[in-house]
C-alpha cells in the first residue's frame, strides 16, 4: 500500500523508458531487477513488463533480468478462503517472487515464523521464489556484541523455520530488516 495503483503504473513505465539508462541493453545483463506492487496492480504491471518484454530476442532473456513479485500469499494453492490469494494465482498472472513475513505482517497480523515457512513451501510448490524477511523482534540493548548476538540468534529461527519447510534445492532469498525498520 506504499504506491497508488497509479503511481506504481508510472513508477514502473518510467523505469523500463528508453530514456533511462538503467535498461540499455549493454546494462541488461548486470542487472536482476524486482518490483513487488500491490495486488491491485500485479496485472497491469505484468502486461507493461510484457510489452517491454517484446523488445528483447527472446522473451526468457527480459524475464531473467525483471522479477515481479506479490507482497504476500496464503499457504494453500486453492481453497474457499476469503481475501486471501493464492501462490497457484499470483504464479498464473507471471509473478515469480512473493515477499513473505514483512515485519509489518508479523506485527500487525501476528504471523509466525510456522505461517511464513507454510508461505515459503506453498510459494515454491507453485514455481515461486521466495523473498522472506527476516529481523530481530526485541530491541537491541546498549551492549553492541550482545544486540548482534541477539538478533543473530532470532533472524537463525526463522531461517531455520522456513528452510526446514521447503526442498533443499528450492531457490529462496532471505531479507534482513534491522529492528524499528519503517517505524
Amino acid at each position: 500500500m506504499y504506491f497508488t495503483p497509479d503511481r506504481t503504473l508510472t513508477y514502473l513505465r518510467d523505469l523500463l523508458a528508453p530514456k533511462n539508462k538503467i535498461v540499455l541493453p549493454r546494462n541488461r545483463s548486470k542487472l536482476l531487477l524486482a518490483l513487488i506492487p500491490d495486488f491491485l496492480t500485479i496485472y497491469p504491471c505484468a502486461q507493461i513488463i510484457k510489452d517491454w518484454s517484446a523488445n528483447f530476442q527472446s522473451a526468457s532473456e527480459s524475464e531473467a533480468h525483471f522479477l515481479l513479485g506479490a507482497q504476500d500469499c496464503f499457504w494453500e494453492s486453492a481453497g474457499a478462503y476469503t481475501g486471501e490469494v493464492s501462490p497457484a494465482s499470483l504464479c498464473s498472472l507471471g509473478v515469480r517472487l512473493v515477499e513473505l513475513g514483512h515485519a509489518e505482517r508479523r506485527a500487525l497480523f501476528g504471523e509466525s515464523d510456522e505461517q511464513v515457512a507454510r508461505k515459503a513451501a506453498a510459494a515454491v510448490d507453485n514455481g515461486l521464489i521466495p523473498l522472506v524477511c527476516i529481523g530481530e523482534v526485541t530491541a537491541p540493548g546498549p551492549i553492541a556484541s550482545e544486540a548482534v548476538g541477539m538478533a543473530v540468534s532470532e533472524c537463525a529461527g526463522q531461517v531455520r523455520a522456513v528452510l526446514g519447510a521447503i526442498p533443499a534445492s528450492a531457490p529462496v532469498i532471505f531479507a534482513y530488516e534491522p529492528v524499528g525498520y519503517g517505524r
